[in-house]
């Protein structure tokens, strides 16, 4: 493996973080929607993991350096396939990143390939299920990169009972919050002012989600839709 970088000349693994960050922010997809939040979150904590914030990426073009990358994408997430492959695609894109600015030449995941995953039967689910767990009534929502959308429940269910129920006293902030106060500064958007909790986030609901269906995803409903 030729390293053709220094670590006075490719910047540290912090810079590189910092200016994925800043593309990812302004990237659109092959859909034409800006990259989530919720994406760009999951690649910058993946990357920040195993890549060490204070040194060159230069490093990561020599054998030790490819090597300590790809037993610490082993060593942290290497027990869960799904996980492993989805963190490990954060990796790729991060040093597909780096290599388009010439900051490395090789490609340390090269001989680190993606875990297999058993194959999972149809993800729609049918309409009698989807039924029973929202329909009719309606609110606005902002979805995968940004954009606005309709989502609908039962009027005269447990849901739309609730939900009236709440907002009749509850008039600023986010609307659903996590169950504890939050750690250090949420930002303003996503904290409640009267409670101090914060906004009830994706992964949270996904956990509520299988508790509650048995085992059902979020993207399930997406793909059901």
């Amino acid at each position: 493996m030729t390293a053709i970088r220094t670590a006075e000349s490719a910047p540290t693994g912090a810079a590189a973080l910092a200016a994925l960050a800043a593309h990812l922010s302004a990237a659109r997809g092959r859909s034409g929607y800006l990259t989530a939040p919720n994406t760009i979150k999951a690649y910058l904590s993946s990357v920040a993991a195993v890549v060490d914030p204070a040194a060159s990426v230069a490093v990561l073009d020599t054998e030790p350096g490819a090597a300590a990358l790809r037993g610490a994408i082993v060593a942290r997430w290497g027990s869960a396939a799904a996980t492993f492959n989805a963190r490990r695609a954060a990796l790729a894109a991060f040093i597909g990143f780096c290599r388009d600015r010439s900051w490395i030449a090789s490609d340390p995941l090269a001989s680190l390939p993606g875990s297999s995953q058993p194959k999972r039967g149809p993800r729609a689910r049918s309409r009698a299920e989807v039924d029973r767990l929202l329909r009719n009534s309606r609110a606005g929502v902002v979805c995968k990169g940004s954009a606005p959308d309709i989502v609908t429940w039962d009027r005269g269910g447990l849901t739309a009972r609730l939900l009236a129920r709440y907002l009749g006293v509850h008039t600023r902030g986010p609307l659903f919050l996590t169950v504890r106060a939050a750690k250090g500064n949420a930002g303003p958007a996503g904290l409640d002012p009267d409670t101090g909790r914060v906004r009830y986030g994706y992964d949270a609901a996904l956990i509520a989600l299988k508790k509650a269906t048995g085992g059902w995803t979020l993207h399930d409903l997406r793909h059901s839709g």
